[in-house]
């Protein structure tokens, strides 16, 4: 069957939040992030809790890294 990964959220004390062993997306336009965002939500996992067996409760964490190059 298939194997749940989990993911683990990390804090660093300058850079703030980050998701532990993720790899960097080098993206150009708008329409590039877009689908990153789009694949990100249909790999989402959600959960229920006990007293709501239909939640759709899950986090998402998307990072923006701009870097202006100078041509």
């Amino acid at each position: 069957g298939a194997r749940t990964v989990f993911l683990r959220v990390r804090e660093h004390p300058v850079t703030g939040p980050y998701v532990e062993g993720l790899l960097w997306k080098e993206v150009t336009t708008w329409s590039d992030m877009e689908k990153c965002l789009r694949i990100g939500s249909l790999n989402r996992i959600t959960g229920d809790t006990q007293l709501y067996k239909n939640s759709s409760r899950s986090h998402t964490l998307f990072t923006i890294k701009i870097i202006r190059v100078r041509s």
